[in-house]
């Protein structure tokens, strides 16, 4: 099967040509979709902010808070008042 000059389509540059139609397409939609996600991620992470809570938990988790003050601390923020116990 012959189409340009003579040539068959795959030596005749046929298959570049499409391969660069290819691309054309591929490369803006997956920077589109690219950009699409990392809006995405970027709303979720500002809607889902941490909580006091969280963030004293990661402390106590990482060490660097001891027992007793995340206690007292986790208190503070619950309003959970021991005297009226």
């Amino acid at each position: 099967m012959c189409d340009w000059n003579g040539w068959h389509w795959i030596n005749g540059g046929g298959l570049m040509i499409g391969l660069k139609m290819l691309l054309a397409w591929i490369i803006p939609l997956g920077l589109g979709f690219a950009l699409v996600i990392s809006v995405i991620n970027q709303t979720r992470a500002k809607s889902n902010p941490e909580t006091a809570i969280s963030l004293l938990e990661k402390a106590y988790a990482r060490g660097d808070i001891d027992r007793d003050e995340f206690l007292q601390k986790r208190e503070d923020i619950l309003g959970i008042n021991k005297t009226a116990l």
